[in-house]
């Protein structure tokens, strides 16, 4: 996972948690650009993030999507196959 650039944040989130992420009909990236006050757009599999208002809110929501995924992850590890 990378993170560059200032109020512009460019964010890789593993492939295959992108579709968590989006969520079922764009719910959960609505609500992340709702929540945090941010535009947010997947380009080439990497999420582009960015706040004219907050860099707090740019940070905040970075984190959010990181808790998304690691909690997923974490359950995907725990799962007996």
């Amino acid at each position: 996972m990378k993170i560059i650039l200032e109020n512009n944040q460019i964010l890789e989130v593993p492939e295959e948690y992108i579709g968590l992420i989006i969520g079922k009909k764009g719910k959960t990236i609505k609500k992340i650009r709702n929540l945090f006050m941010i535009n947010i757009q997947l380009k080439d599999k990497k999420f582009h993030i960015s706040s004219e208002n907050s860099l707090t809110n740019l940070k905040l929501s970075i984190n959010y999507i990181k808790e998304i995924y690691r909690k997923k992850a974490s359950e995907d590890l725990t799962c007996p196959i």
